[in-house]
């Protein structure tokens, strides 16, 4: 996670005057405060990201996302089982990252073509979609060859 001072977002004061790990974070869909709380507490980075009238989407969890870790850094949000749902408000998510282990991934192939832009013709978009299907076949064939599918 980034050093919380070097944060360039407007921080929060305390009653007391003291400066909060809260910052207020314009969305970057329509500038409308969000408040976000961040620590770095019993071995976890994490950063909550609230708005008044609606959960924040993902746009907006990039961005904060973005903005609190360091742009190597994968965090995470959980979806744990309903009985274990905890806010201390609505309309909140959350973003972990574990600070003495990575965070598992899984094979990029799973998720889609690896570009560094998006892809903008149709030419283009069909050509990574080949490359993301030969890859996932040449995997699916090294698999077979080690019997590890039926």
């Amino acid at each position: 996670m980034r050093d919380l001072k070097t944060i360039k977002a407007a921080r929060l004061r305390a009653a007391d005057g003291d400066l909060w790990k809260a910052f207020v974070v314009k969305s970057p869909i329509d500038h409308e405060p969000m408040i976000a709380f961040a620590s770095t507490n019993d071995g976890w980075d994490h950063v909550s990201v609230s708005r008044a009238r609606r959960m924040p989407n993902w746009i907006e969890l990039e961005h904060v996302k973005r903005l609190f870790f360091e742009a190597d850094e994968t965090a995470m949000q959980l979806h744990v089982p309903p009985a274990e749902h905890r806010n201390f408000q609505e309309n909140v998510l959350h973003l972990w990252r574990p600070q003495h282990q990575e965070i598992p991934r899984p094979p990029g192939w799973m998720v889609g073509p690896h570009c560094e832009q998006p892809p903008r013709t149709p030419a283009e978009r069909e050509r990574l979609e080949d490359e993301a299907i030969q890859e996932f076949e040449a995997w699916r064939a090294a698999q077979a060859a080690e019997r590890v599918l039926p």
